[in-house]
């Protein structure tokens, strides 16, 4: 498929590509942990962070399994976002580690390059001008991956998440605010309801001077019923969304 060579160098093996993760200590479990259990409560952070050392500690036996690869990567991008912008930047780097070796294996896919991009994405967020525009070609590589793969993936998340990208590049590396509306609007196309689709698109009217729109999409974003499989992230972004109508009034 076209696009994998940018994503995995071909002399690395699985097994390679998991040596990547980082050495941070993986704390004690107990052999009865179900991790799948313990991510379900990760609104109680410790128990996300105990399901992701559960994760890694079995990739790093396993290194073939793509199931536990996606769940590391997507468990890994949660815990950043949760943690205070200083500590953020490990968690971001394990769970590009973990993407690329469900990118190894299983490049037909779209999940590992999903993860890959939206790790990357955060990556750059909290990093130093410099390094963040040195990932703006890879985050958006991957992003188009999975639209090519199938673009109805995580309810059309790639186009939220390019949507972004498109909205915080400046627009001398490639960033347009026009396409990033138009990005946002075709991911809630196929999800109307997604609270972080009208969070960013609120952001991205505000930046194009239409705050009586982007007024609009906070308050959808505030309204949305909270998504079953991701009750945690529907309430950060919820809390986000109130926070930027407020400054809007």
């Amino acid at each position: 498929m076209p696009g994998t060579r940018r994503f995995l160098p071909l002399p690395l093996t699985v097994v390679a590509l998991a040596a990547t993760l980082s050495a941070t200590p993986v704390a004690m479990t107990s052999p009865g942990d179900d991790p799948d259990a313990l991510y379900r409560q990760r609104e109680t952070l410790d128990l996300a962070i105990r399901a992701a050392d559960i994760w890694k500690a079995r990739l790093s036996a396993s290194p073939r399994d793509f199931d536990v690869a996606c769940k590391l990567a997507r468990a890994r991008l949660y815990i950043g976002e949760m943690l205070p912008r200083r500590e953020r930047a490990p968690h971001f780097k394990d769970g590009m580690a973990a993407a690329r070796i469900a990118i190894a294996l299983e490049p037909r896919r779209p999940d590992g390059y999903f993860w890959l991009g939206t790790n990357m994405g955060a990556l750059a967020s909290v990093s130093s001008v410099f390094t963040a525009l040195r990932y703006r070609s890879p985050v958006r590589e991957a992003l188009e991956a999975v639209i090519d793969r199938d673009p109805a993936f995580a309810r059309g998340g790639a186009f939220c998440v390019l949507g972004k990208y498109y909205g915080v590049v400046p627009g001398l590396f490639g960033g347009s605010k026009r396409r990033s509306e138009e990005l946002l609007r075709r991911c809630l196309d196929y999800d109307p309801g997604s609270t972080v689709g009208h969070y960013y698109l609120g952001q991205t009217l505000v930046a194009l001077g239409r705050t009586h729109e982007a007024r609009a999409a906070f308050q959808a974003a505030i309204d949305a019923p909270l998504d079953p499989e991701y009750v945690p992230e529907g309430r950060l972004w919820k809390r986000r969304a109130t926070r930027l109508l407020a400054r809007l009034d």
